[in-house]
């Protein structure tokens, strides 16, 4: 009965449908660990697209479907905090039945509260931007359009590979170029300062390649915060 036959073909790249997997977790108020309702997008790294925009439920907690096989920038925010920014690839991840968990702590927006910008790339050891930092950039920018009251330090951090004084140099030039690059979009430079910090404060230990990574970063401080707009 040709009716019934079963048939069998491949499907072009370009109209397979995407291969998937979930993320799940909380997003939670920093010390209290109150729940909050909260909005984060996953953008994709390599072409700046906002992959997928959702929000916590009442309880903080959210489950959301996304495309494996690519890096991500995530951004998590919420009026009055400070919002959460972190990066982490898909890339070989091919089951559903493997999902990605994520807990997010926000802190509250206050002078002194500071949160690393895991998507500010630079060349090695170099202070120029890649492309990738573009979606962290907007945020910030955002971010600082909606609080117009906040005055912030953005810090350069490095490893202890090098000597003092190059390490202290470069971690300069680094904050000083995301600087320029807000007051560049007009954020007023009377809310903006940098500082390069070099070795001086790692957040672990410098023995491992792991742990060297992490202490290379870029760092978003609140100096002020005030009723009235700058």
């Amino acid at each position: 009965d040709a009716g019934k036959d079963i048939f069998k073909f491949d499907l072009y790249d370009e109209v397979r449908p995407l291969e998937v997997t979930y993320m799940k977790g909380t997003v939670y108020e920093e010390g209290t660990k109150k729940p909050l309702m909260a909005k984060f997008e996953l953008i994709s790294l390599a072409s700046k697209e906002v992959i997928m925009q959702a929000f916590s439920d009442q309880s903080g907690e959210f489950l959301v479907n996304i495309p494996t096989n690519m890096d991500y920038a995530l951004n998590v925010s919420k009026e009055g905090y400070l919002f959460y920014s972190d990066h982490f690839s898909l890339k070989g991840v091919r089951e559903i039945t493997d999902p990605f968990l994520k807990d997010i702590p926000l802190k509250f927006l206050k002078p002194g509260e500071t949160v690393i910008l895991r998507n500010i790339f630079y060349e090695t050891d170099l202070f120029a931007l890649k492309s990738e930092s573009e979606a962290e950039l907007n945020k910030i920018i955002e971010f600082l359009n909606a609080n117009t009251g906040i005055r912030i330090e953005i810090s350069g951090h490095t490893d202890n590979v090098g000597n003092i004084e190059y390490n202290q140099k470069l971690s300069e030039n680094r904050a000083k170029t995301v600087y320029q690059h807000l007051e560049q979009n007009k954020i007023g430079k009377e809310r903006l300062a940098y500082k390069g910090y070099g070795m001086l404060n790692p957040v672990t230990t410098n023995d491992t390649e792991e742990g060297r990574a992490m202490n290379r970063r870029t760092e978003l401080k609140i100096l002020e915060k005030n009723e009235e707009k700058y």
